[in-house]
Parts: C-alpha cells; sequence; structure tokens
C-alpha cells in the first residue's frame, strides 16, 4: 500500500512589501493605495518602521495626521468633500532615514445629478403654463423642439424652475 498517493499538498503565499536600506533600516506600509467616494472622511494606514519617519501629502485637500513620529504608527488621511465630478488623485510620501514609500489616495468624483419633478406633464385643449422643478450639481438646459411649447428659465447651474407654456 503505498499512501503518499493519498496525501494532497498546497502552497499558501502572502506577499507583503518589506523594505529595508543597506543601514538596515525598515519601513513598511499596510498597503499602498486607498479609494474612497466623493464625501468628505477620513481613512488610515499603518507604518511599521524601526525609526524616525515623516508623512506629506501632495495636495491640500488631503491631510495627514500625525505628520510625523518613530516606530510603528496609524496615519489617519482626511479627505475634504470632492464636489468636482472629476476623480482626484494625491500622493502620500512616507520618508523613513533612506528610505521612501509611496501610497496613492484616489477620491471618486461626485456623481451627476439631473432630477426633474413632476416628469411627466399633460395639458388640456385650452394649453397654458406648467412648471418643473429641477435639482442639480451640474449646468443643463431646456428647450422645446415642437412651436405650439415654449420654455422660460431654460438653464442654470444648481437647483432651478422652468416654465412649460402650451399655446391652445
Amino acid at each position: 500500500m503505498n499512501i503518499i498517493n493519498n496525501l494532497r499538498f498546497g502552497l499558501l503565499s502572502i506577499l507583503m512589501m518589506v523594505v529595508t536600506s543597506a543601514l538596515g533600516e525598515t519601513l513598511i506600509l499596510n498597503t499602498n493605495a486607498i479609494t474612497v467616494n466623493s464625501n468628505a472622511q477620513d481613512r488610515t494606514f499603518i507604518i511599521t518602521s524601526d525609526q524616525s519617519w515623516t508623512v506629506t501629502s501632495s495636495d491640500t485637500w488631503l491631510t495627514v495626521s500625525p505628520e510625523s513620529g518613530t516606530g510603528d504608527s496609524t496615519i489617519t488621511l482626511h479627505a475634504d468633500e470632492n464636489t468636482s465630478t472629476s476623480n482626484r488623485i494625491a500622493t502620500i510620501t512616507i520618508t523613513g532615514g533612506s528610505l521612501t514609500e509611496i501610497l496613492t489616495f484616489t477620491q471618486i468624483g461626485k456623481f451627476l445629478e439631473l432630477v426633474i419633478s413632476p416628469d411627466n406633464i399633460l395639458y388640456d385643449k385650452e394649453g397654458g403654463n406648467k412648471t418643473i422643478n429641477v435639482v442639480s450639481n451640474v449646468k443643463w438646459e431646456a428647450d422645446s423642439s415642437e412651436s405650439w411649447l415654449t420654455v422660460s428659465g431654460g438653464s442654470g447651474t444648481g437647483n432651478g424652475t422652468v416654465t412649460l407654456t402650451s399655446s391652445a
């Protein structure tokens, strides 16, 4: 009987970035990238080090606390609200002795919003005026392709009101 044929073998591999200088210095981050939504918020990462270090942010919308220390520490990053619809990226630079690590912080842009109310309007045969409320965080424009329907107040940035006039 050959028991070896009934054995199963597996391999578990864990990858961790460890940076050690020729001087024996160590600087380890638990992550090298953080991505968040557009809201103002805090996120943390961990530094493992055997020496003094500094942390800096490339942009004023992302602040760091603490900015310096010695040894192991949890660092808090505070991102201000991203009111733009574009994503933005900041670089966090961590320096300890002769070693440098980079963390990339990405904040997603605000989603485009355009809501009209009511979203369905009916006119009787006499025509008349109807008002539409616009809730938006982007520039918008309303117009009519029909000669019997005119639009006033038909553009804006942010919230607004549009009046539709139907002829009889």
